[in-house]
Formats: structure tokens, sequence, C-alpha cells
């Protein structure tokens, strides 16, 4: 049986380890995941078939459109609901609506 040396063990554990070495890497993945996001929705459609356009886009260029809806929401502010079936599933896309 071999029996392994704990001195050396916690020296590598210390130095694999350090304060912020997991923080940071999880706060530049959160910035990039947030980035990505936003860039997304950042067009406005100013007609159905450029809401669905974009729609598909963001779903992966695959899928059914079950229907669209133009919604006013309590801020004024009006969007095109995108209903799309794809891989079994019912997605509603929300495409802000240009003025």
């Amino acid at each position: 049986m071999r029996l392994l040396n704990t001195d050396k063990v916690r020296r590598h554990r210390r130095r694999s380890s350090g304060p912020g070495s997991c923080s940071a890497l999880l706060l530049s993945l959160c910035l990039l995941t947030a980035t990505a996001g936003s860039t997304v929705q950042a067009a406005d459609a100013s007609s159905r078939q450029q809401a669905i356009d974009m729609a598909m886009r963001q779903n992966g260029g695959q899928g059914k459109v079950l229907g669209v809806q133009v919604i006013r929401a309590e801020n004024g502010q009006s969007y095109f609901a995108v209903k799309i079936l794809s891989n079994g599933r019912v997605r509603v896309h929300r495409i802000p609506q240009s003025r």
C-alpha cells in the first residue's frame, strides 16, 4: 500500500485554487454571455416578415412559424410575438417593432 505525502498534496491544492482564479473566470463568462444576448435583441423589425426572419435566425434557422401577433406593452412599446415550433417545443420570440 502506498501512502501519500500530505504536505505535497496541500501545496498542490494551494497553488491550483487561488482566491480569485475561479471568480475571475466566472465573471468573464457572465460578461461574455450578457453581451452576446444583448446584441441579438438590438435590432427592431419594421414588418411582420422581418420579425419572422429575425426570430428564425434566433432559433437557429429551423422550425415552423405558428403565428405572429403585434403586442403593445404597458410602457407603450410595441413588439412582435413570433411563435415558432421547433423540436416539439413552441417558443415565443419577442422582437421590438420599429416606429
